[in-house]
């Protein structure tokens, strides 16, 4: 996972299908895991990523945290591989 991870790839996966994920917290209705696995996402990278799941650890949500700040050429490769986000 540490070159360009696809990350839509992962939703719908059991978390134990993953390597190096630790238990953050148990809430109510989600379980929160993090990762400490650097890599690169599009050309920038990442220190850590966050992994939401449903309370039978089915991943539903996964957040990068990057080492920099994301600039208007890095939103359009964004833009280019998944679509304009859209509003809920």
């Amino acid at each position: 996972m540490s070159n360009n991870p696809v990350l839509t790839d992962l939703l719908g996966k059991h978390i134990k299908d993953l390597p190096n994920y630790k238990l953050r917290s148990k809430l109510e209705k989600v379980n929160s895991y993090k990762s400490n696995l650097k890599g690169t996402f599009l050309g920038k990278s990442y220190k850590e990523l966050a992994i939401i799941t449903n309370k039978l650890d089915t991943i539903t949500e996964v957040s990068i945290n990057f080492l920099e700040v994301i600039n208007n050429t890095f939103y359009k490769l964004l833009m280019k591989a998944y679509g304009s986000p859209t509003k809920y």
